[in-house]
Formats: C-alpha cells, structure tokens, sequence
C-alpha cells in the first residue's frame, strides 16, 4: 500500500469519527447509528446496530440539547493481523443541556471500524469523559 492510499484511508477514517460525532447533534438517532456495523461492540457490549440506537435515544432524552466540537488529535492505527481493522482515538468538547441542568467538558472517543471498498464502518466504540475538564451545573 502507498503512502498514498494510507493517507487517504486514515482520512476516510476520521471522517466518519467526526460525522458520527456531529450526527450526536441531530434529534434523530438514526443520523447517528448510521455509522455503526450491524453488529458492534457498544459500551463494553456486544449489541446489534438497533440496540445501540436504543442506547442512543436514551442519551438524547437525558440531555436534549447537545453540541459537539470537531475531533481533535486523531490516532490512527491499524490492527495488526486484521485486514482493513483500524484504531482511532481522539478527543471532542461536549457542550449537553436539559431543563436547568448543563453538563459540558472534552471527551476521549475510542473506535474500531472497518474498512472496505463498499464502505467503513463503527464496529467498535467506547468514550471516557476526561474528568478535569467536566463541568455540571444545575441552574
């Protein structure tokens, strides 16, 4: 593989991250299960695409207005021994509010995702909010 082609994979890659991080922004959880594998490893568990949109939606009742920064920093790394597996890490303010209640801060997004000539996909997924820069408020 070129220079090149690995290049414009890891580009691929973290533009789904980020659209999957900006879709966070849309009322529906669909603009945002989208990007997941019909089968993925969800929040430390193994769901189809429909269970995790489920986990989505909750999320979205919790905190109805939610605003997203662009990934920051992306790490890209492929799997070794999986073709066309690759690792990639970065981090993205959230800005979430509901009713009197704001919750804002950086959050580290670790995926895997698949790629392929039909397209890449979220088969893996996992966020960890960085507690130093979280900050809840109740007004």
């Amino acid at each position: 593989m070129t220079d090149e082609e690995k290049s414009a994979i890891a580009s691929e890659l973290a533009l789904v991250i980020e659209k999957y991080i900006q879709a966070g922004q849309m009322a529906d959880p669909h603009d945002r299960s989208k990007y997941l594998a019909p089968k993925v490893f969800y929040f430390g568990r193994a769901l189809t695409r429909q269970q995790a949109e489920r986990q989505i939606n909750s999320l979205y009742r919790r905190w109805p207005t939610r605003k997203y920064g662009p990934l920051e920093e992306p790490e890209i790394f492929a799997v070794p021994k999986k073709r066309d597996v690759y690792k990639v890490t970065g981090t993205y303010e959230y800005d979430l509010t509901n009713l009197g209640e704001h919750l804002s801060g950086k959050s580290r997004i670790t995926c895997v995702l698949q790629h392929s000539p039909g397209g890449t996909q979220i088969i893996g997924l996992d966020e960890k909010l960085i507690s130093d820069t979280t900050k809840y408020s109740r007004d």
